[in-house]
C-alpha cells in the first residue's frame, strides 16, 4: 500500500507518459479502488525505434491458438485497447477482486468532448520527458498502431486540432474573467476597508490592503 491518501478518481491525459511505466502506476491504483480515466492513448510513448516496435508487435500477433484461432487470444489494433491489455496484464484479472479492478479503467483515444475542459493529472513517475533519456529515441503508440491496421488516426489529429482551436478561446475567455475578478476586489478593498480587511484576514490569496 502507499502512504498518501488514495484518490476516488484520476483523469490521466497519457501524451509523453512511458507505456509500461503509467500501465505499472495505473494497475496499482485500480488494485486501490481509484477510479481511472486515460485520454490520448495515441500519445503515448515506448522507448526505441519505430523498427523496434514493429518487430515487437509482429511476433506478438504470431501467438494464437493452432486448432482454433478464434478463441484467442485476440490482439487488438486500437491504443487505447493496447494500453487496456497491457494493464489487465499487471493484474490478477482471473479473480473476482482484479476483474473488480478492471472495471474501474476506461481507455479512449484522443479526447472526449466531455473531459475537454476538466483539468488532467500526469503521472511524475512515467512521463518521458524525467524518464527517459532525451538521446533515447522512441516510437508513438498511435503511429506503432497505424502500422497494424487501426485506421482512425487522422481523424483523431482533425479532432484534436479542433479541440485545440476550441480550448485556446475558452482559455481566453476564463482569463478575462479572471482579470475582471482581480479588478472587482481591488475595487471593493479601497471603498471598503475595515469589512475587506476583516472578511480577508486570513485570506492567503487575495490582494493585500493597500
Amino acid at each position: 500500500m502507499t502512504s498518501y491518501e488514495v484518490p476516488k478518481c484520476l483523469i490521466i491525459d497519457a501524451r509523453d507518459h512511458i507505456l509500461g511505466r503509467l500501465a505499472a502506476t495505473v494497475a496499482k491504483h485500480l488494485m486501490m479502488g481509484t477510479k481511472i480515466y486515460v485520454l490520448r492513448c495515441e500519445r503515448i510513448v515506448m522507448a526505441g525505434h519505430l523498427i523496434r516496435a514493429k518487430l515487437k508487435f509482429r511476433a506478438f500477433r504470431g501467438h494464437r491458438m493452432c486448432t482454433k484461432p478464434s478463441r484467442g487470444p485476440y490482439h487488438y489494433r486500437a491504443p487505447s485497447h493496447i494500453f487496456y491489455r497491457s494493464v489487465r496484464g499487471m493484474i490478477k484479472h482471473g479473480s473476482a477482486r482484479g476483474k473488480n479492478a478492471l472495471r474501474l479503467l476506461h481507455c479512449y483515444d484522443g479526447m472526449p468532448p466531455r473531459f475537454q475542459h476538466i483539468r488532467k493529472v500526469r503521472v511524475v513517475c512515467a512521463y518521458r520527458a524525467l524518464r527517459l533519456d532525451p538521446s533515447r529515441p522512441f516510437t508513438r503508440l498511435g503511429k506503432a498502431a497505424s502500422e497494424f491496421g487501426w485506421k482512425y488516426g487522422k481523424l483523431i489529429a482533425q479532432m484534436e486540432n479542433k479541440r485545440k482551436v476550441k480550448q485556446k478561446a475558452v482559455f481566453a475567455v476564463h482569463k478575462d474573467i479572471a482579470k475582471m475578478k482581480r479588478e472587482a476586489i481591488k475595487t471593493v478593498a479601497a471603498k471598503m476597508p475595515e469589512e475587506y480587511a476583516f472578511l480577508t484576514e486570513y485570506e492567503w490569496n487575495l490582494p493585500l490592503q493597500q
